[in-house]
């Protein structure tokens, strides 16, 4: 499936009965809503669309598991007193 960040939404009126009940059986029947049957059904339709690939980064692979447990640990103490809030800050 496709996404489309940018498409503007489209209203349908008058569909004809038997579309309508097509569409609602594949929305019960698939448990999914309305609005995504109708996208699964155009999609059949129009045949495959192609999936964007997700993409893989393995830049920092290298740096996985690299650390000592001490390491580890002064690392988790720094980053704790960053995350700490002053609440002076915020009045």
């Amino acid at each position: 499936m496709m996404h489309m960040c940018c498409m503007k939404p489209i209203s349908l009126r008058n569909i004809p009965p038997e579309v309508d009940r097509t569409i609602q059986a594949k929305a019960h029947e698939k448990k999914i809503s309305v609005k995504r049957a109708i996208i699964e059904l155009l999609e059949e339709c129009v045949g495959p669309v192609k999936k964007r690939r997700k993409t893989v980064h393995d830049d920092l692979d290298e740096l996985v598991g690299g650390w000592s447990a001490r390491e580890a640990k002064a690392f988790r103490q720094v980053v704790g007193i960053a995350r700490q809030i002053d609440k002076e800050l915020w009045r």
